[in-house]
């Protein structure tokens, strides 16, 4: 029997090289930070409460965040560069071409 799907045109192509590194870069850097933050956080539950470890956590990713946003300011990017990157109300919203039922 004939496959029920046409096949995909010949003009589409895969991602180039440089695309396939950055996304497998990206990938190994968040397990690897990830693994890091579950070991660290095993470590400090024996030693700390949690709402202290949650607070130095919060302190950490604003000041990470807020450097990230100056130094793109700073390149000559638009500052609102960085926020648009971490907005998340467009995932609200429904996307393009469909219409609600």
């Amino acid at each position: 029997m004939p496959p029920t799907h046409p096949a995909a045109p010949a003009t589409l192509a895969g991602p180039d090289a440089r695309a396939t590194r950055l996304a497998l870069t990206g990938v190994i850097v968040t397990v690897t930070i990830w693994g890091g933050n579950v070991v660290l956080l095993k470590t400090l539950l024996s030693h700390l409460n949690a709402e202290s470890i949650n607070t130095g956590r919060f302190l950490l990713a604003s000041a990470v965040l807020s450097t990230l946003k100056l130094t793109l300011r700073d390149s000559g990017k638009a500052p609102e560069s960085l926020h648009s990157r971490f907005n998340v109300l467009p995932l609200l919203r429904a996307p393009r071409g469909l219409s609600k039922r």
